[in-house]
């Protein structure tokens, strides 16, 4: 009890109120800088006092020296005019003396409105006495000034007006003199009380000085006491020892609650310690568990990223292969649309030649015969094409259609220029038709080559296309020897391009067709090629995520074997602490 009593610091007017040590501190320094800056400003008050004072003083006391100076100037001034007058008699130096002795007169109660000593106030009205008895001279003086009889009393009042001016200036000389005797004294006097006030602002100073020391000292007591209870008990904690008795300080600030949390620190800190004990145990045997388990998925993991490593080698494989695909089929395309524009050109050409033909027709009857002959010949042909065109759904058996057409075609317009050679004049028209039909047929087969450079089996069907022109070729070159006359090659010729240009019309509708189907399949290959795109970029991002599970799962398993390593240490850290 007795140690509780001297560890207790209780303050009379703070015992039943709760008071923070802010508080306490914030209201002390107040105190202090209430009193220290009341007595700064009690000193610059007296100083500013004083300064007013002492610059009042000095200029009253300078402006009536100035004005007792100019007042002796002003009597001898007029002194001066009054001999001068005398002798010269000009009027002038009247007027001089008149305003001297105005000036005199204002320098005089200029002087009397400044606060005066008795002494300073007689010396001024001696001054003003003589100043009139000097005035009085003078004006008895002046108009005897031409008088030869009156010379005496001219030089009588003269004498005594010299006499009142010498005696203004001696009284002017001694009450400058008193002036400046007070306001030296008024210096002296300032100086003692400068001094009075600094001597009281110092003792004030030291007094403050004082009481800060005081406060310092009585917080100190308050604050520093518990706050070495509390460390002594840290200090036996810090030990390991738990077994400590709660603190008993009965401070009403923030030392009595840091107090009270300290005790209720201690108090949790020892459950702390009895559950930490009790987990620990059971931390250690569930890190085993989880090493062993995080071993077991990073073993399954490596497996899983060797399967997503060889799937995404495959859809990288895919990519590439789609997108060899599309170009071929982009080329592939391209010839077709070329094919179907040289189709459609051909098909216009020889729509044109048939109606030129059929014109000729009416005129060269006896042709006809012959042109039959040929159109037997090509019969066989054309049960070729018809076969060839009967496996348009595939696109190579179609560009096969498409050569053996444009072939049969060539030879044809040259048969029709042979003939037409024949015929002389009459056939001049429709040798400029079959040699444009010749042309167009020879780009159209120059396209359905290039396209045969890109698909190998339609080799086979050309060259059943080509025996048959030749042997078609053979029968024309006879049936010519054979011809007699224009009319039946323009009646062969005639036949022959009606059936060209329904073959041609039929091509084209199925050129029309397979460049429909070759876009559809190029816009199919786009889609594949972007969704085998993505599924490459899944693939990879699912093998990136999945190596980033295992790397996780080998830092779960270091983390468990580091969780077990630190369960033990912490066992055998709670075994030092007492509780």
């Amino acid at each position: 009890m007795a140690k509780d009593k001297k560890r207790t610091i209780k303050i009379p007017f703070v015992q039943n109120k709760r008071i923070t040590i802010r508080q306490k501190v914030f209201f002390s320094f107040l105190l202090i800088g209430f009193l220290f800056f009341t007595a700064v400003g009690a000193f610059f008050y007296q100083l500013n006092d004083m300064n007013q004072s002492h610059s009042a003083l000095i200029n009253e006391k300078m402006t009536v020296l100035r004005n007792t100076d100019d007042i002796q100037l002003q009597a001898m001034t007029q002194i001066n005019s009054l001999r001068s007058y005398l002798i010269s008699g000009e009027d002038e130096l009247v007027e001089e003396l008149e305003e001297a002795n105005n000036q005199l007169v204002d320098l005089i109660e200029q002087t009397r409105a400044f606060p005066l000593t008795q002494e300073e106030t007689d010396h001024l009205r001696k001054i003003e006495i003589m100043n009139q008895l000097f005035l009085q001279a003078a004006q008895t003086a002046i108009p005897y000034q031409d008088s030869e009889a009156q010379v005496k009393l001219i030089a009588s009042y003269a004498d005594l007006a010299s006499d009142m001016s010498h005696a203004i200036v001696d009284e002017s000389q001694e009450l400058s003199e008193v002036t400046q005797h007070r306001v030296d004294r008024e210096i002296v006097e300032n100086e003692k009380m400068f001094q009075r006030v600094t001597l009281v602002v110092l003792i004030v100073c030291g007094l403050i000085l004082l009481l800060l020391i005081f406060i310092g000292w009585v917080v100190s007591r308050m604050v520093v006491k518990p706050v070495v209870m509390v460390s002594e008990a840290a200090k036996v904690i810090a030990e390991g020892n738990l077994t400590v008795e709660p603190l008993k300080v009965k401070n009403r600030d923030e030392i009595g609650d840091l107090a009270a949390s300290f005790n209720l620190m201690v108090e949790n800190l020892r459950k702390i310690i009895l559950e930490v004990g009790n987990n620990a145990e059971q931390v250690a045997a569930s890190s085993e568990q989880l090493t062993a388990s995080a071993e077991e998925t990073s073993k399954i993991t490596e497996q899983i990223v060797s399967t997503v490593q060889t799937v995404t080698q495959g859809v990288d494989n895919q990519v590439e292969k789609v997108e060899y695909t599309h170009k071929i089929v982009g080329d592939m395309s391209e010839d077709i649309r070329k094919i179907a524009e040289n189709a459609k050109e051909v098909s216009t050409t020889s729509m044109e030649a048939s109606e030129k033909s059929s014109a000729g027709k009416q005129v060269i009857e006896t042709l006809v015969k012959q042109m039959t002959l040929i159109n037997q010949s090509v019969s066989g042909l054309d049960e070729i094409i018809k076969g060839m065109r009967d496996n348009s759904k595939e696109i190579n058996q179609i560009v096969k259609v498409i050569t053996e057409i444009s072939d049969q075609t060539n030879l044809l317009a040259l048969n029709a220029a042979i003939e037409a050679a024949r015929a002389g004049e009459a056939g001049k028209g429709f040798s400029v038709v079959a040699d444009e039909v010749r042309k167009l047929a020879e780009q159209t087969s120059l396209s359905a080559k290039q396209i045969s450079n890109l698909i190998s089996n339609v080799q086979k069907e050309t060259d059943q296309a080509v025996q048959s022109m030749e042997t078609t070729t053979e029968e024309v070159v006879s049936g010519m020897g054979l011809a007699d006359t224009a009319g039946e090659s323009f009646e062969h010729i005639n036949q022959t391009v009606s059936e060209v240009t329904r073959q041609i019309q039929n091509v084209s509708d199925s050129v029309q067709k397979v460049a429909t189907g070759t876009r559809q399949m190029v816009e199919t290959i786009d889609i594949v090629n972007d969704v085998s795109e993505s599924s490459a970029k899944g693939m990879n991002e699912v093998a990136a995520s999945t190596e980033e599970q295992m790397a996780t799962m080998e830092e779960v398993a270091a983390a468990s074997a580091t969780l077990a390593k630190m369960a033990e240490e912490l066992q055998e850290l709670i075994g030092r602490f007492k509780v």
